[in-house]
C-alpha cells in the first residue's frame, strides 16, 4: 500500500539561497509550498504502519529565470508484527532545478538525491517491494539556436544507484550519458542533423560488468505545407561488454537506421516509425505506427509494431492502447502497454495493464476505484507478475486539509494476497517571502 506521501524539509540553506538570487532589472516572484500528510495502514496480515510527510517546496522566477527547491522526508513507524514499534526516517528526498529560457537559448540544470524504500515497484524488470534505493543523479541541457538556422542541443547524465537490504538481482551502478545534437538550415522547411552519444554503465555485480555504447551519424528533418513530418537518421552503433570474473570483452557495431513520420489530422494523428539499431544485445529492429484520435469526450490512443531482436527465435508483437472518457463529473481511464526491451544484454517483456475510474459525488467529496497488472518476462529466463486492486473515498474536510480512506489489495506471482485498508489526511500551505 501506498498512502498519500508528501514529504517533508526544513532547509535554512535553499531559504537563504533562494532569497539571495540575482533580478537585477528583472520582475522577482517568490512563493513557497509546504505540504503536510498522516497516514495509516493497516495490513490484516502483517498489523499497522504509521507514516508523516511532510515537504517544503521554493521556488523563484524571473522572467528569464526559475530556481526550485525541494526537500522532504518521512517519519515511518513500523508497528507490524515483526515491525520494531519505533519512528525511523526514511524516503529522504533533496532536488534543485534551475532552468534559464534565452531569446534564443534554453538552459536547464538540475541535481537530485533521493533515499526511497522499495514498495509495490519495478525496478530492473525486478518486481520488489523490500529494500533501500539511493539515487543521486546530477543533469544538464543547454540548447542554442533556436528559431535561427543553426542549433546545438547538448545534455549529459550523470548517476550512482545503491541498494540495501533489496533483491540479490538489484546490484549498484553508475550511470554516464552525453548526446549531442547539431542542426543546419538547409531551407525554410528542411534541417540536416548530426548525432552523437556516449552511454557508459559500471555495475558493482560478481563479474564486474561496464557497459559502453557510442553512436555518431548524420540525417534530415523537413515538413510539407500539408502538415507532414519526416526525420531520418543513418547512425553507426557500437558497444562494448567487459567483464572481470571470467574476464571477458564481446564487442558489436553496425550501421543504424531511424525514420519517423507523423501528420496531424483534425481529430489527432497519425505517425509511423521504423528503426534498426544496435546495442549491448546485438541488432534490434522495431517498426510502429500510431494512431491517435481526440473524441469530444476524451481520446483514443492504438499503438501497434514488431520487434526483431537478434537471438531471439520470434517476432515480439508490442504496442499500447490508452482509452480515456471525461464527463463533468467522472472520468475513466484504461491503459495497455506490452513493450520489448534489452537489459543487461537479455531481451525483455514489460506488460501493463491500469484501469481506473474517478466519479465525484458532489463538490467536496467523491470516490475512486483502479485495477492494475504488471508483468516482466525475460526471454529463456525468469518472468514475475504482480495484481493490485483498491477502492478510495476522498473528501475536503475544510479548504485546506484533505482525506483519503479506502482499501487495497495486491499479490505477487506464487505469493500470498495482501489486503490492507487505509486513512490519510493532508493539507498544502502556499506562501510568499
Amino acid at each position: 500500500m501506498a498512502p498519500l506521501r508528501t514529504k517533508f524539509t526544513l532547509s535554512a540553506i535553499a531559504l537563504a539561497a533562494c532569497l539571495g538570487t540575482p533580478a537585477i532589472g528583472q520582475d522577482l516572484a517568490r512563493e513557497g509550498r509546504l505540504s503536510y500528510g498522516v497516514g495509516f495502514d493497516y495490513d490484516f496480515d502483517e498489523g499497522l504502519e504509521a507514516t508523516s510527510d511532510v515537504t517544503l517546496t521554493l521556488i523563484t522566477r524571473t522572467r528569464s529565470d526559475t530556481l526550485e527547491f525541494q526537500l522532504g522526508t518521512e517519519i515511518f513507524g513500523d508497528f507490524t508484527d515483526n515491525g520494531s514499534d519505533e519512528f525511523d526516517f526514511r524516503d529522504s528526498t533533496a532536488r534543485a532545478i534551475y532552468e534559464r529560457v534565452g531569446a534564443n537559448s534554453l538552459l536547464r540544470f538540475s541535481a537530485a538525491y533521493t533515499d526511497a524504500n522499495l514498495r509495490d515497484n519495478v525496478v530492473d524488470s525486478v518486481i520488489t517491494d523490500a529494500g533501500t534505493q539511493t539515487t543521486s543523479e546530477v543533469s544538464g541541457s543547454i540548447e542554442t539556436g533556436i528559431e535561427g538556422p543553426f542549433g546545438l542541443t547538448l545534455s549529459a547524465l550523470y548517476r550512482e544507484r545503491s541498494f540495501t537490504d533489496a533483491d540479490p538481482a538489484l546490484t549498484d551502478d553508475t550511470l554516464v550519458t552525453v548526446d549531442a545534437l547539431a542542426r543546419f538550415g538547409l531551407s525554410q522547411s528542411t534541417n540536416l542533423r548530426a548525432r552523437a552519444g556516449l552511454r557508459q554503465e559500471d555495475e558493482d555485480d560478481a563479474a564486474g560488468t561496464e557497459r559502453e555504447t557510442s553512436y555518431f551519424g548524420i540525417g534530415l528533418a523537413t515538413e510539407t505545407a500539408s502538415g507532414l513530418s519526416v526525420t531520418g537518421d543513418i547512425l553507426f552503433d557500437q558497444t562494448e561488454t567487459t567483464t572481470t570474473a571470467p574476464a571477458s570483452r564481446v564487442s558489436e557495431d553496425g550501421i543504424g537506421v531511424e525514420l519517423e513520420i507523423s501528420q496531424d489530422r483534425p481529430n489527432g494523428f497519425v505517425a509511423a516509425s521504423l528503426s534498426t539499431r544496435v546495442d549491448d544485445a546485438g541488432r534490434r529492429t522495431r517498426a510502429d505506427v500510431t494512431r491517435n484520435f481526440q473524441t469530444k469526450t476524451g481520446q483514443v490512443q492504438l499503438a501497434l509494431g514488431v520487434v526483431d531482436q537478434e537471438g531471439a527465435d520470434d517476432l515480439q508483437l508490442v504496442g499500447s492502447l490508452l482509452y480515456t472518457i471525461e464527463r463533468p463529473r467522472s472520468v475513466l481511464t484504461a491503459d495497455v502497454s506490452r513493450e520489448a526491451r534489452t537489459d543487461d544484454g537479455d531481451t525483455v517483456i514489460d506488460t501493463a495493464l491500469t484501469l481506473a475510474y474517478r466519479q465525484e459525488i458532489n463538490a467536496v467529496s467523491g470516490w475512486e476505484t483502479e485495477l492494475g497488472y504488471v508483468a516482466t518476462d525475460e526471454l529463456g529466463g525468469p518472468d514475475d507478475n504482480r495484481t493490485t486492486a483498491s477502492f478510495a473515498y476522498t473528501r475536503d474536510l475544510t479548504d485546506e486539509w484533505r482525506m483519503r480512506t479506502g482499501y487495497e489489495y495486491s499479490k505477487d506471482d506464487g505469493g500470498d494476497a495482501e489486503n490492507s485498508v487505509f486513512f490519510n489526511i493532508q493539507r498544502d500551505i502556499t506562501f510568499g517571502f
